[in-house]
């Protein structure tokens, strides 16, 4: 064992095992430009947009004009369902309409995140919530989408990854006004 530490941190401290991590992640940095860059051109050249470029567009068209007027007329409550698996621009997206709108009831729960791999962040729940002045939270009267013992038993299951508060029966995920 001690042979295998000592080994170890002379790998640790070789050089040229540096030298190659940082050339790697140069070229990786470099390829990951020229792919975005070719993909944006690809884009643009054909006139298409992504899921991404829909939101920023949205998120632009929200910063005035026509469009506000329009969402204040048409709609009187906005309602986010899975607040959990918001990213940032969409949170920015969220911000603008409830600015616009009367009304807005955002719903999550952190424990059904699922989205991490796309940008999402469960803390956005309750970081906003917390700096809402005028948000209520709460959870729904009755569970109907699930048995107590499963609920329990997954409670139980995840305590590890989500403490004490996995075996407290949940009657539905947390409530946002």
């Amino acid at each position: 064992l001690t042979a295998l530490r000592t080994h170890g941190s002379e790998v640790c401290n070789f050089q040229g095992l540096h030298d190659d991590v940082k050339l790697f992640a140069d070229l990786l940095a470099q390829h990951t430009i020229l792919i975005e860059s070719g993909c944006r051109t690809y884009k643009t050249e054909r006139g298409l947009v992504d899921f991404t470029d829909l939101e920023t567009l949205f998120l632009d068209a929200l910063s005035g004009g026509e469009l506000i007027e329009l969402i204040a007329e048409d709609f009187s409550l906005v309602l986010v369902d899975e607040f959990q698996d918001t990213n940032p621009l969409q949170l920015a997206i969220f911000q603008a309409i409830r600015r616009i709108s009367p009304r807005n009831r955002w719903v999550g729960d952190p424990k059904q995140a699922i989205f991490g791999f796309r940008g999402t962040d469960p803390g956005l729940v309750g970081r906003v919530w917390e700096q809402s002045k005028d948000a209520a939270t709460g959870s729904l009267p009755n569970n109907r989408r699930s048995q107590k013992g499963m609920v329990q038993f997954v409670g139980n299951m995840f305590e590890p990854i989500f403490g004490p508060d996995a075996r407290q029966e949940p009657v539905n995920p947390p409530l946002a006004r």
